[in-house]
């Protein structure tokens, strides 16, 4: 695909930033990044092989061109005058195809809690769509699986969350089967 189509998520972040206090002690930006989920922060399917393309995670992403979380906060973090925050900044990508609906998250909350990652994201809830989980099953499985961070996080370290709403997937349908590129790759591959 020749470009990407990333929703803004979380404006509160770019906004807020300098005021969160840091690992370091001192007001800035988180330097380090974890994503986890499902395709969606693993950047699947964003070119034809349909694999998991890191580098395009809205999340922890390195392409320029969709503008990631990591690339925002690295630009946040280079604009302050603090060599401390002129460092690379981390990023931990535990989102997978692999991991299809909320069951899914618990494995991988468990691998994170081992990182030194400041600030994460969760992004799921599609695959819960397509197999049909329900509300409640939903719910207790993501409280579930938040909990390990409550259990095991240090509570020393800063660490912040966010999970963003489940995206609408009708628009992203409509914006991508405009683009001949995108449609090609939604005809070729099966999303079950």
């Amino acid at each position: 695909m020749r470009r990407m189509i990333v929703a803004p998520i979380a404006v509160a972040l770019v906004a807020g930033a300098l005021m969160i206090p840091s690992a370091l002690g001192t007001p800035g930006p988180p330097l380090s990044i974890a994503a986890l989920g499902s395709a969606v922060s693993a950047g699947t399917c964003t070119d034809s092989s349909c694999a998991d393309r890191p580098q395009n995670s809205w999340s922890t992403g390195t392409n320029p061109a969709v503008a990631s979380h990591r690339l925002r906060l690295k630009k946040l973090a280079h604009g302050i005058r603090d060599a401390r925050f002129r460092q690379p900044i981390r990023a931990y990508t535990l989102a997978s195809s692999r991991y299809r609906t909320v069951a899914d998250l618990e494995d991988q909350m468990r691998r994170a809690v081992a990182l030194p990652w400041r600030y994460a994201t969760i992004d799921l809830g599609v695959g819960d769509l397509c197999a049909g989980t329900s509300r409640g099953g939903f719910r207790s499985e993501l409280k579930r699986a938040l909990a390990i961070f409550g259990k095991q996080l240090d509570p020393h370290l800063t660490r912040e969350v966010l999970v963003p709403s489940i995206e609408d997937l009708v628009r992203h349908w409509r914006v991508l089967r405009a683009d001949p590129a995108a449609s090609r790759v939604l005809k070729a591959h099966r999303f079950d």
